[in-house]
């Protein structure tokens, strides 16, 4: 199969995936929005960046979903997905430092 093949496929997989079970955890000046994807409005508004993960990560895992975290800079700093009734980590930059801080 060709580069171009599995892109395409990888493509349409991604285009039939049910994106409102992804939450993400987005900063807004001091505070924590929970939000799911294409959602108009947020879940929940959380001063505590912690209180707004463990908010997220239990919406995800009652819906079988992801979380999205992402930093202060808006850049995606974890992403995890449920699998098996689990959390998995797909991608996680948490014991990297952020580029524009190294």
């Amino acid at each position: 199969m060709t580069r171009q093949a599995r892109l395409t496929q990888a493509m349409k997989r991604l285009a039939a995936m049910d994106r409102s079970k992804v939450i993400h955890v987005i900063p807004d000046r001091n505070r924590w929005v929970v939000r799911r994807e294409r959602a108009k409005r947020a879940a929940r508004i959380l001063s505590d960046r912690e209180q707004a993960i463990a908010l997220a990560r239990s919406l995800a895992q009652e819906g079988n979903g992801e979380v999205i975290v992402h930093r202060k800079d808006g850049t995606m700093q974890e992403w995890e997905v449920v699998r098996e009734g689990k959390l998995r980590t797909v991608y996680s930059y948490k014991d990297r430092p952020h580029p524009a801080e190294a």
